[in-house]
C-alpha cells in the first residue's frame, strides 16, 4: 500500500514537517541532516518502538502519523514520561491492537522496518514509495 503522507512533530531534529511521497523518493544529504530521523519516525509509527531521547529537546512529546493512499492512518505519540498512545484511523487503540491492525496494511510496509537496519536501505526505500 502506498504511503500518501508522513507527518513528523518534535522527533529528533525535526520540529514539524509533512512529507508527501511521490513516485520515487531518495533521501540524500550530509550527516545530521535528518535522513535517519525520517526512517526512525516511520519505524516508530509502524511499531511503537522509539527511544525517549528521540523526543526533541524542550518538547513534551513526539508524534508521527502515516496516512496511506486508501485513507487509512496510524498515529503514535510518545511523551517524555515514556507513555505511548496510538490511533488507528483516528480512533484510540492499544499498541497491541494497532500492531495487529497494522498487519492489514500489507507486507510491503513491514519490509521497510527490516531495511532500516541495512546499509542497502537507501536503494530499497525508493522501491517502497513507487506507484503501482
Amino acid at each position: 500500500m502506498k504511503i500518501s503522507s508522513i507527518k513528523i512533530v518534535n522527533f529528533r531534529g525535526i520540529k514539524n514537517t509533512t512529507l508527501v511521497p511521490e513516485h520515487l523518493n531518495v533521501f540524500m544529504g550530509q550527516n545530521g541532516s535528518g535522513k535517519t530521523s525520517i526512517l526512525n519516525a516511520i519505524t516508530f509509527a509502524l511499531t511503537g518502538d522509539m527511544k525517549s531521547e528521540y523526543i526533541q529537546t524542550g518538547a513534551k512529546s513526539a508524534v508521527v502519523e502515516i496516512t496511506f493512499a486508501d485513507g487509512s492512518s496510524i498515529e503514535r505519540k510518545k511523551v517524555k514520561s515514556g507513555n505511548t498512545s496510538c490511533k488507528v484511523n483516528g480512533k484510540s487503540t492499544t499498541g497491541k491492537s494497532a500492531n495487529v491492525q497494522r498487519l492489514t496494511v500489507q507486507w510491503s510496509a513491514l519490509i521497510i522496518l527490516q531495511l532500516c537496519h541495512r546499509k542497502t536501505f537507501q536503494h530499497s526505500f525508493c522501491h517502497f514509495f513507487q506507484s503501482k
